[in-house]
C-alpha cells in the first residue's frame, strides 16, 4: 500500500513538471511572437512571471534582462542575466548580454571573466571573441585588443565588426592613417556605415599638436606698465598621455593652478609636465616649474589628481612642493571641486593653501562660473578672496575664447587685483591645433 502510495505521488509530481515546462514553453512562444511584433510592453508581465517560477528555460532571462537594459534599468538587468546563470545555463546569448551589462556598468573585470567563459567552451566564438576585444580596448589594452582583432580577421577578412574595433584602437594610439584605411575599407563594403562616418570626422578634428600665443599688458600699483605674454605647446603621445610646456611673464594672477599666491609684478615662470589619464574617471599629473621674480627664483615640483566622481561632480587636488634659491621651502596644496549644471555651464570652487618659511602661510579661495569650450563662445568669470602674510586681498577675472573652427581659436583675459595690492592684466592670444 505504502509504495502504490509513493507511486502515484511521483507521477503526480513528474505529471506537474511537465504540465509547468509546458506551460512555460506556452508562454514563451507567446512572448516570442510578441517581440515579432515588436509588442515589448505585452511580452515583459509574461516575462516577470515566467522568470519569478523559476524557470529553466534561459530564453525567459534573455529576453527579460534585454528589456529591463533597454528600460534603462542596467543593475535590474544584471541580476536577472545572473539569476539565469545561476539556474546553470551556459547559453553563450545569455552570457554575452551579461558580460556586455557588466562591460556598461564599468565593472570590466566581471564582464572579462564572463567572456572567458563562453571562450573555454567554445573557443572561437565570434561574438565573445569580439566583446572581449573591446573590452580590452575600452580599458586601455591595446595590444591584446589587436591581437584578436587581426585573428578574427584572419579567419574572416571582411568582418566590419572586427575592423571597426581595430580601427577605434588604431583611434586611440593616433594612429590615424592606420584607423582612416580601416574606415574607408568599411565603407567601400558598407557606404552608409555610421561608425565609420562618424570615426573619419573624428579623426578629422584629432589634432597631436596644440599651440597657443599672447601678448598683453600688466600694470602695478605705481602705474608702471610692464609687458606680459605666454607662450603653451601640447603634445598628444596617445589619447591617454599629455606633454605640456608652458613660459608666462608678468600675467599671472595671485591665485590659478600656476599660482604663487605672491604679489611680485615682475614675475616670470616656465615648467613642463605630463598628464596620465588612468582609467575612464582618473587622470595624475606631474611636472617641473621654475618661477623667477624680484625676490629670487623657486624650483618646484607641480602634481595634479583629477576624478571624476559622478555625472555632476568632479575633483581637482594639486601638491606643489617648492625650494627657493635662498634656500627656504614652500608648499602650495590646491582643492577643487566643479558641479556641471548642464552640457553648457558649470560652477567651481577652490581653495588655494599656501606655506612658505619666508612668507608664512596664506590661503586663497576662488569661485568661478563658466560654459564649455565648444565651438562658439565660451567664457569664464572667476572671483577670488585672498589672505597673504602682508594683508588681504580680492581679485575678479574674466576670459572670452572664440571658437572659430574645432582647429582653431583665440582668447582674451582680463584680471584685476583690487585693494591694496591694485594690479591689472589685459592678455590677448589664439591656439592652433594640428
Amino acid at each position: 500500500m505504502i509504495r502504490v502510495f509513493k507511486t502515484g505521488v511521483l507521477a503526480a509530481l513528474l505529471l506537474c513538471l511537465w504540465a509547468t515546462d509546458g506551460a512555460a514553453e506556452s508562454n514563451l512562444d507567446t512572448v516570442r511572437e510578441h517581440l515579432a511584433k515588436q509588442e515589448s510592453d505585452r511580452a515583459y508581465p509574461l516575462l516577470v512571471r515566467l522568470v519569478g517560477t523559476h524557470t529553466s528555460e534561459s530564453d525567459a532571462y534573455l529576453y527579460l534582462g534585454v528589456l529591463e537594459r533597454g528600460r534603462g534599468k542596467l543593475d535590474r538587468a544584471i541580476e536577472v542575466f545572473e539569476r539565469g546563470v545561476s539556474q546553470g545555463s551556459t547559453d553563450a546569448g545569455l552570457l554575452s548580454e551579461l558580460a556586455i551589462s557588466y562591460a556598461w556598468r564599468k565593472q570590466f573585470r566581471e564582464s572579462l571573466a564572463t567572456y572567458g567563459r563562453i571562450l573555454r567552451r567554445s573557443p572561437k566564438h565570434r561574438g565573445a571573441l569580439l566583446g572581449r576585444a573591446r573590452v580590452l580596448a575600452w580599458t586601455g589594452q591595446n595590444s591584446k585588443a589587436t591581437a584578436i582583432y587581426k585573428w578574427v580577421l584572419r579567419e574572416n577578412p571582411k568582418d566590419l565588426e572586427a575592423m571597426r574595433g581595430l580601427a577605434f584602437v588604431h583611434r586611440s594610439l593616433l594612429e590615424l592613417n592606420a584607423a582612416k584605411a580601416l574606415y574607408r575599407k568599411i565603407l567601400s563594403e558598407s557606404p552608409e556605415d555610421s561608425e565609420s562616418l562618424a570615426g573619419l570626422r573624428s579623426i578629422e578634428q584629432t589634432t597631436r599638436l596644440s599651440l597657443e600665443l599672447a601678448l598683453g599688458a600688466a600694470k602695478d600699483a605705481s602705474g608702471a606698465v610692464s609687458p606680459s605674454g605666454s607662450a603653451m605647446v601640447v603634445y598628444r603621445y596617445d589619447d591617454k598621455t599629455k606633454l605640456r610646456a608652458q613660459w608666462q611673464s608678468a600675467s599671472s594672477p595671485l591665485y590659478g593652478a600656476s599660482s604663487a599666491n605672491s604679489i611680485e609684478a615682475n614675475q616670470h615662470l616656465a615648467s613642463i609636465g605630463v598628464s596620465r589619464k588612468m582609467g575612464p574617471k582618473t587622470s595624475l599629473g606631474l611636472g617641473c616649474q621654475l618661477r623667477m621674480g624680484d625676490q629670487g627664483s623657486v624650483h618646484s615640483l607641480p602634481m595634479t589628481f583629477n576624478r571624476t566622481l559622478t555625472t555632476l561632480w568632479s575633483l581637482d587636488l594639486g601638491l606643489r612642493p617648492g625650494l627657493s634659491t635662498s634656500g627656504n621651502e614652500e608648499l602650495l596644496v590646491r582643492t577643487g571641486l566643479q558641479y556641471t549644471i548642464n552640457s553648457r555651464l558649470y560652477l567651481m570652487a577652490q581653495l588655494f593653501q599656501n606655506w612658505s618659511a619666508s612668507d608664512g602661510p596664506s590661503r586663497t579661495i576662488v569661485g568661478s562660473i563658466g560654459t564649455s569650450p565648444t565651438k562658439g563662445l565660451s567664457l569664464r568669470a572667476s572671483a577670488a578672496k585672498g589672505t597673504l602674510s602682508i594683508g588681504d586681498y580680492t581679485g575678479i577675472s574674466l576670459a572670452i575664447q572664440l571658437n572659430t573652427s574645432h582647429s582653431q581659436q583665440v582668447f582674451l583675459r582680463g584680471e584685476s587685483t583690487l585693494e591694496p595690492f591694485r594690479r591689472q592684466s589685459l592678455i590677448a592670444g589664439v591656439g592652433r591645433s594640428f
